[in-house]
């Protein structure tokens, strides 16, 4: 049975209502519906502000200067005063508030698909770069963020505002404004064409984003291996290949984009030029007053920055579309494992673990064949078996980060997926071979488990030891030692050691061993060894061979 994830297919993917697919965005505005409110209504006032500002012009003009009125030239200049602050006052306060509210949006939207990683399976991982991930998370959703800050107010905005000033052209001059307009049509179908060219050249720079992103978390993390082979030349030339193809990339977009300003910028000069010619010789003919045509040079000019403002945030949309698509393929990602079948308020009491006819596959290979055995409450059992047999899968399976494909697990008697994730993952704690440490304390890394339980006794370094990224900062079998802490400090009802004492010395792992014993005094402990001596300490040995399970019984304890 083949599982896929088509994540990075860029085939296919949906475009379903809601902008982000899965993400339902009415969730996240309708909370701010009260502030969105308020900033289009303040908006739209900071916008009608703005509009009177050119046609006191005309006033002072026509009415105070050509009239030497000096009375009506102090009043029309404070008229213009205080008008141009309330527009300032506004414009300044909409823009902070809106900011704000959008910041708090697509951080929303952010967490969901956060969370949605963390419901995925380990499959979606196994088949898609870390990279790819934080690419998406971090720089799709933050070009969201950006545009729609930069968009959704200011295209609001804009279009009032170059709605409002064509009204006004039209008051002043009609065929004055017919020469501005003409070109529109034009510059619109111009901007329709280079936007399909936009998208494509933008989803290309996204993709080599990522790309590059991908190599430097893939290599960072590698970068032991790199120098221990010698290979660092060769990884040199690859981030080399990598940040050239972003380079080319984001030239033609650049290219692309210079492209569609052009068109805009071009029809509005023209339109200028004719504008400035004409209107100039209706003046001197006296078929124009001086201060309306001032007034309409002035519109025309103010038009001009909503029109490319406009413009310029149609090209954005294609920005946000292959943004928006990214993300959306993110959360289009099925989750295998969910707590649709469980049961609200169910708990692990002693922990009976019974596996029934459990049959599992990992793409095509069967990994469990018809597995069926029973891990009374309070045995130490160990699983032996050689690489690649299925012994972790019976650990994966149990807390379930996969579900079987068959049969079915029960603990208690109740089949685990009738236990909520939260509640069968708090019972249930695995330890496995490659500890993952958090850069901080020793201490640190253990009250990530709980506080629940005192450090064990079998920790060989200060609890105040910086452990380094990762763990690096410690041995193997220091880091082993801090998993097996940790996950104590859970105080868990069954505990699973997978190859976790694998880099200990046969004196610290027994010592280990026998003091979690003593800390698991009752409940369950699965340990999970290639070590075939460690069967000697078990009341129960569980044999892993070729997807079978086999089931021997022993007495010994250590």
């Amino acid at each position: 049975m083949e599982k896929r994830f088509p994540l990075l297919d860029e085939e296919g993917w949906r475009e379903a209502p809601g902008w982000l697919g899965n993400v339902n965005v009415k969730q996240f505005i309708l909370p701010y519906w009260r502030s969105l409110a308020l900033i289009l209504i303040l908006g739209t006032v900071a916008t009608l502000s703005g509009l009177a500002q050119p046609y006191f012009t005309k006033l002072l003009i026509d009415d105070a200067l050509l009239h030497r009125n000096f009375r009506l030239l102090v009043s029309i200049s404070l008229g213009m005063l205080g008008v141009t602050a309330l527009s300032y006052a506004l414009n300044s306060w909409t823009g902070y508030r809106y900011m704000q509210v959008s910041a708090a949006i697509l951080f929303h939207m952010r967490k969901a698909v956060y969370e949605h990683l963390q419901r995925l399976s380990p499959r979606f991982y196994a088949s898609t770069r870390i990279g790819e991930i934080v690419s998406r998370l971090n720089n799709d959703v933050g070009e969201i963020q950006r545009i729609s800050a930069d968009t959704f107010l200011a295209l609001t905005t804009n279009i009032l505002f170059l709605a409002g000033t064509i009204v006004i052209m039209l008051y002043l001059n009609v065929w004055l404004s017919v020469l501005t307009f003409v070109l529109m049509p034009i510059t619109i179908y111009g901007l329709r064409r280079t936007r399909r060219m936009l998208e494509t050249e933008t989803e290309s720079v996204r993709q080599r984003s990522s790309d590059l992103g991908s190599f430097l978390v893939e290599t960072l993390m590698g970068m032991r291996t790199t120098v221990l082979m010698t290979r660092e030349h060769y990884e040199i030339g690859r981030f080399q290949q990598a940040n050239d193809n972003f380079v080319t990339a984001l030239l033609r977009r650049q290219r692309a984009a210079i492209a569609a300003g052009l068109i805009p910028s071009a029809s509005l000069s023209i339109g200028t030029l004719l504008v400035f010619a004409i209107g100039g010789y209706e003046v001197m003919r006296n078929g124009m007053s001086l201060g309306g045509f001032v007034a309409f040079m002035a519109y025309q000019s103010r038009m001009m920055a909503p029109v490319q403002n406009v413009m310029t945030l149609y090209t954005n949309m294609a920005t946000l579309k292959v943004a928006a698509k990214r993300v959306m393929q993110l959360m289009d990602a099925k989750t295998d494992v969910d707590d649709r079948g469980a049961l609200r308020g169910t708990t692990i009491g002693a922990g009976h673990i019974r596996f029934n006819s459990v049959t599992f596959q990992h793409d095509r290979d069967a990994i469990l064949q018809n597995a069926t055995f029973e891990v009374p409450v309070g045995t130490l059992s160990v699983v032996l078996g050689s690489s690649g047999a299925g012994k972790s899968s019976l650990a994966n399976l149990l807390v379930r980060l996969y579900d079987a494909d068959g049969g079915t697990i029960d603990i208690d008697g109740i089949d685990i997926r009738q236990y909520p994730l939260a509640e069968l993952r708090h019972r249930i704690a695995l330890v496995e071979q490659d500890t993952f440490l958090f850069n901080g304390t020793i201490d640190d890394n253990i009250r990530y488990g709980g506080d629940t339980v005192p450090p064990p006794a079998f920790l060989t370094l200060p609890g105040s030891t910086i452990v380094g990224d990762r763990g690096l900062a410690v041995s193997g079998g220091e880091k082993q030692t801090i998993g097996i802490a940790r996950a104590l400090a859970r105080n868990p009802q069954i505990l699973i050691l997978d190859e976790a004492t694998s880099a200990m010395d046969p004196d610290l792992e027994k010592k280990v061993l026998a003091e979690t014993r003593r800390a698991m005094s009752g409940r369950t402990i699965i340990l999970i060894t290639h070590r075939a001596y460690l069967a000697g300490m078990a009341d129960l040995v569980l044999n892993v061979q070729n997807g079978l399970v086999q089931v021997a019984s022993c007495s010994k304890s250590l």
